[in-house]
């Protein structure tokens, strides 16, 4: 659980699950298109992913079943967990 988001553009990751991402999904591919539409997502809330957020600049699937945007020494930057059923 997050209680505070301070960043644009973690702010806009949270609100992009909420308003569309979070629940259940017919298909992993109904779920990658949904994540596809982020750019234009953060784009509208003022969130520049092609600049200053660039390593958020695309939503993916990881093997690990999770949704990650950014990777770095640290390694991926996971922002929710998938459960399969």
């Amino acid at each position: 659980m997050i209680e505070t988001v301070t960043l644009p553009v973690h702010k806009a990751l949270l609100q992009f699950l909420n308003a569309g991402v979070v629940g259940s999904h017919a298909t992993e591919k109904d779920l990658v298109e949904i994540l596809e539409e982020w750019p234009g997502y953060a784009k509208v809330r003022g969130v520049d992913v092609a600049g200053l957020a660039k390593n958020f600049a695309e939503l993916r699937i990881t093997k690990q079943n999770t949704i990650a945007a950014a990777s770095g020494m640290g390694g991926d930057f996971e922002i929710a967990s998938i459960e399969r059923v």
